[in-house]
């Protein structure tokens, strides 16, 4: 049940496809380590892992691991992006992720500082729309090239029931 139930969330919830490249700032401990490898591998994509902390040896790891690495979809928490915040510009990625398509979260809600923020270090020329004032606590906040070009902002929620 677990690896359908999560290549299904993958394919509608994320839009991964075959051939693409999901990073998920997690660990096999927490759901979304066994979600990354089931939903990603089953689906054809590949799931991208790391070692060690994502902040050491520099702020910036994230970033520079998910360009090496062409990841197309990445998720990062709100606490981590805190984390980036706090380090200044030393967490800014040099220039856009240039296979980024998706930007996915999970397990807590954002607040307005860390939402703008992400955006607008992650690509300058991208608006992220306007920060949802109520976003539940259970959801999946997807942004995403494809989407945008039909919805009126980057912000896509979903609750799972």
């Amino acid at each position: 049940g677990l690896p359908i139930k999560s290549a299904q969330d993958w394919a509608l919830g994320m839009d991964v496809h075959p051939g693409e490249r999901v990073m998920w700032i997690t660990d096999m401990g927490w759901v979304m380590g066994p979600l990354l490898v089931f939903g990603s591998l089953m689906l054809g994509g590949t799931a991208v892992f790391y070692d060690g902390a994502p902040d050491h040896p520099n702020p910036a790891r994230v970033w520079a691991v998910a360009e090496r690495q062409g990841v197309t979809h990445l998720g990062i928490s709100p606490t981590l992006t805190r984390v980036l915040m706090a380090s200044g510009e030393r967490a800014v990625p040099p220039t856009p992720i240039s296979a980024l398509r998706v930007l996915a979260s999970t397990g807590e809600p954002w607040t307005p500082e860390a939402w703008t923020w992400l955006f607008s270090r992650r690509d300058p020329g991208v608006s992220p729309g306007p920060f949802p004032a109520s976003m539940p606590r259970s959801s999946t906040n997807r942004v995403s090239r494809s989407v945008a070009r039909w919805a009126s902002s980057w912000f896509v929620s979903h609750t799972w029931g």
